[in-house]
């Protein structure tokens, strides 16, 4: 088995939002190799340049946030679906962070910091204190 590498966070939140009024979310260690993307590629690599730059400079500043297929409310539209079958493939993946979760396996990374949500309240909720625009990549 090969060595265990951590991508942390910098900073941790406390919602301001239903349905997480005053908590601080759970941040848990998601090991790399389970977590599927649901971005779309081209999507992702217009982005991740300037992304990259940022990351590369300040490491990450908050955790992601993932899912199971069960909770997942884009399964039909965004959800990692087999190449031949076309049927969602079970598991988890990454709901906010997918930049992040390719970085961290392109730098050889086995484990992310994450915020696990069960419903789109709870992914809203941590989004709205996490969000960071493009624009401030590097402003931090």
């Amino acid at each position: 088995m090969g060595d265990f590498k951590l991508l942390k966070a910098k900073k941790r939140v406390t919602c301001k939002d239903e349905p997480l009024v005053g908590v601080t979310p759970r941040v848990l260690e998601v090991p790399l190799e389970n977590l599927m993307l649901t971005a779309d590629n081209d999507w992702m690599m217009k982005r991740y340049p300037k992304f990259k730059k940022s990351i590369d400079r300040l490491g990450m500043m908050y955790p992601i946030i993932y899912t199971n297929m069960k909770y997942y409310w884009l399964v039909e539209k965004r959800w990692p679906k087999d190449t031949y079958s076309g049927i969602p493939i079970p598991g988890i993946a990454v709901h906010t962070g997918n930049k992040r979760v390719y970085w961290a396996k392109e730098n050889g990374y086995t484990h992310i910091e994450g915020y696990y949500v069960k419903t789109k309240d709870e992914q809203a909720a941590i989004v709205r204190r996490t969000f960071m625009a493009p624009s401030s990549y590097g402003q931090n």
